[in-house]
């Protein structure tokens, strides 16, 4: 009976320093995934900077008239176009 008990306290300890260390384990996974959670995360505000900065309407018109030539027509360039009902 000594004896069962002296190796049922055995296997606890055991199987407590092995819970132990696999808590460890996940909790280092887990903070690794928080820090490439955080990085990609920054990324992302940064991309959206970025973006916003891009399709300003200013920038969008500085493009067209540096990379395309483009102009402002003249009010005398402007036509309309009726079509029929």
């Amino acid at each position: 009976m000594k004896s069962i008990l002296i190796i049922s306290v055995f296997l606890s300890a055991l199987t407590t320093i092995w819970i132990r260390h696999q808590h460890r384990l996940t909790f280092i996974d887990l903070q690794t995934l928080e820090k490439k959670h955080d990085k990609l995360e920054h990324e992302w505000e940064q991309l959206q900077l970025e973006q916003s900065t891009w399709v300003q309407p200013q920038r969008i018109e500085q493009l067209a008239k540096e990379k395309l030539s483009m102009k402002i027509p003249n009010s005398e360039d402007i036509f309309f176009i009726k079509l029929p009902k």
